[in-house]
């Protein structure tokens, strides 16, 4: 299912309770650490230099958008594409993430 750019912020925080109660109940190790950020023009962040690409993988799409958002601040996706994820990314306090035109999420079952 294709989601547009604007209706991600929803769908993103719905599946925050999902991942966080199956996180509690499987085990899940914890992430790496985040790589140094990336900077972009004042301020803000491309997800893509954290790995986040259309050709990526599900499981590497979530795991890149995490390390993205980790850094706060604006997190900018402009490459236009379907990106697969796998699994719920969490966005803290004092982030956002702004989406591209024809910019397009799409659940991958990993």
């Amino acid at each position: 299912m294709k989601l547009p750019a604007h209706h991600i912020a929803l769908a993103l925080a719905f599946a925050c309770a999902v991942t966080a109660a199956w996180s509690q109940s499987s085990g899940a190790s914890p992430t790496p650490p985040p790589p140094p950020p990336a900077p972009t023009a004042a301020g803000f962040t491309n997800a893509a230099s954290f790995g986040f690409s259309p050709e990526a993988t599900g499981l590497a799409n979530t795991q890149a958008l995490q390390r993205a958002l980790d850094q706060t601040g604006t997190i900018v996706v402009s490459q236009p594409g379907t990106y697969k994820i796998a699994g719920t990314v969490f966005i803290g306090s004092h982030t956002s993430v702004i989406f591209g035109h024809n910019v397009f999420l799409k659940k991958s079952d990993e």
